[in-house]
C-alpha cells in the first residue's frame, strides 16, 4: 500500500474526529444506520477509523487511518459465504417455520467454495476477469476493484470508492452520491457473477448476505 508521508496539510487527529461525527451524521441523514465501529487494519497494519454502515441488506465499512487525506467506502463480497449461507438456512430452518438463527463455520464456506469450483468448471477466467471489470466500471468508474480468484473461481471481490470530508463544502449530498455508488456498484458485481456462475439456484434470490461482514481488508 502506497501512502504519501505526512505534511502540514495532513488531517489532524482533531479534524477525523469531527469528519468522523460527520459520517454518523450524514448516516442517519440518509435513513441508514452505523451497525457497529470499523474493525481491521490496512495492507501495512494500521488500525481503521470508521464505522460499519448499514443500508438495506447492504453493509459497508466508511473509514479512514492516520496518514490519508480522504475516508473509503469498502463493499465486499464472498459469493461461497453467499451459497452456504442459503445452505444453512435450509438445514436450520424449523420445520414449523419462524426465524432463523444461522450458525456458519469456515469449513461450510469452504465447502461451498469446493462445489462452486467444480459447477464453474474450465471457464474461461481472463475472460471473466475482464467482463467483470467493466460491468462494474459502468456504473462506478473510479472504484477501485480487487478480484478474490480461487482456481478458475471468481470467488469475490472487494470494491472501494474515496470520499473527501476534510474538504471545504463536502456535505451529504457528497456522501450520500458514494455510498449509493458503491452499493449500486456491488449489486451489479453480485448480479454479474450469479449470472455468469448461473448460481441462481444455490444463492439467496435477494443476496441475503450483503457484503461480508467481517473485518476488512483495505487495499489500497
Amino acid at each position: 500500500m502506497h501512502v504519501r508521508a505526512a505534511d502540514s496539510c495532513m488531517p489532524s487527529e482533531d479534524d477525523r474526529d469531527r469528519a468522523l461525527r460527520r459520517i454518523v451524521e450524514y448516516t442517519e441523514a440518509m435513513g441508514n444506520s452505523i451497525a457497529g465501529e470499523a474493525e481491521g487494519q490496512t495492507d501495512d497494519g494500521r488500525p481503521l477509523s470508521g464505522y460499519r454502515v448499514q443500508q438495506g441488506n447492504h453493509t459497508l465499512v466508511v473509514a479512514t487511518v492516520p496518514g490519508w487525506e480522504y475516508f473509503t467506502v469498502l463493499y465486499q463480497y464472498d459469493v461461497a459465504k453467499s451459497v452456504a449461507v442459503r445452505r444453512a438456512v435450509g438445514e436450520q430452518a424449523p420445520s414449523g417455520g419462524g426465524e432463523v438463527q444461522i450458525e456458519l463455520d469456515q469449513a461450510g464456506v469452504e465447502a461451498a467454495a469446493d462445489d462452486l469450483r467444480a459447477h464453474v468448471g474450465d471457464a474461461d477466467l481472463a475472460a471473466l476477469r475482464m467482463e467483470f471489470i467493466q460491468s462494474v466500471s459502468s456504473v462506478a468508474p473510479q472504484a477501485g476493484i480487487d478480484i478474490d480468484v480461487d482456481g478458475s473461481l471468481i470467488r469475490g471481490f472487494k470494491l472501494q470508492t474515496k470520499l473527501f470530508p476534510y474538504r471545504e463544502g463536502f456535505d451529504v449530498a457528497d456522501y450520500a452520491d458514494r455510498v449509493q455508488e458503491t452499493v449500486t456498484a456491488g449489486w451489479v458485481a453480485k448480479e454479474f457473477l450469479v449470472d455468469a456462475y448461473d448460481l441462481g439456484e444455490l444463492v439467496d434470490a435477494e443476496f441475503a448476505t450483503g457484503s461480508s461482514d467481517g473485518e476488512p481488508a483495505m487495499f489500497q
